[in-house]
């Protein structure tokens, strides 16, 4: 099944900027943290590590979209082992905050301190899809998240061919699902094929009528059964033809 045009008369999806089809809804007004918030923190970590004769400073802080990181530069002769047995007591200052130290921050000398947000910041999947993720020369990568540092992270499918997703309800498995295939779709260069499988009937559906599908999105158990099968088939074929060739995948 072919793409419908749009008003915007265009010959194939090579033509289409990606990230227009992602612009539609204006982004929600977030909350912003003021720079007296990050300056109380400061002041309340430093108090805490004066109080343990620990001569330490916060130099920076790495702002990320669920935890705030708070970069320590130890004073001269004071051990790490100490710091670390500061954690309770330096959660204690913040009224109890679940704190976290993580050593060594790769490219400093500098330990840091991660301090949960009051609030999480939304990520919308449009601000992802900047220059970093089309000059990424990765085949069929997609989008995975962010580091606490709010760094974009993205993955190769072809490196996690059995990927399990699992988690609580609300925990965000249909989001990354979505994520994932809007990934490998906006890649036009890409050659893929996809079975997807949807038995609610109601997560996957938008992607009914894209083309990249072997077949309709399956729902029907008798269906479903029988599309795991030759899937099943399939991939032991392969499995041969690799052996047979002596390699282990296409590359």
């Amino acid at each position: 099944m072919k793409y419908k045009k749009k008003k915007k008369e265009v010959s194939s999806l090579e033509e289409i900027d990606p990230i227009y089809l992602l612009q539609g809804k204006s982004k929600e007004k977030q909350e912003v943290l003021t720079p007296q918030y990050y300056e109380n923190i400061i002041f309340l970590l430093e108090k805490k590590l004066e109080e343990f004769a620990l001569k330490s400073k916060i130099v920076g802080v790495l702002k990320g979209p669920l935890i705030d990181t708070f970069e320590v530069s130890l004073g001269e002769g004071i051990k790490l082992s100490k710091l670390l047995s500061l954690s309770d007591d330096l959660g204690l200052a913040l009224s109890g905050q679940l704190i976290r130290i993580v050593y060594p921050m790769v490219g400093t000398n500098y330990v840091g301190i991660e301090v949960p947000k009051p609030f999480f910041d939304k990520i919308y999947l449009e601000d992802f899809l900047q220059k970093s993720f089309f000059d990424n020369k990765q085949p069929l990568r997609f989008i995975l998240g962010q580091t606490t540092q709010g760094d974009p992270i993205f993955k190769s499918i072809l490196e996690m061919p059995h990927l399990l997703v699992a988690g609580s309800t609300g925990s965000g498995k249909s989001v990354f699902l979505n994520v994932l295939l809007a990934s490998l779709l906006l890649q036009t260069n890409q050659n893929f094929k996809l079975l997807l499988i949807d038995p609610k009937q109601i997560e996957l559906a938008s992607f009914g009528s894209i083309e990249h599908l072997l077949s309709p999105v399956l729902s029907k158990p008798k269906e479903i059964l029988q599309a795991l099968r030759w899937a099943i088939e399939e991939m032991e074929l392969r499995y041969t033809l690799f052996q047979k060739h002596q390699v282990k995948n296409l590359q």
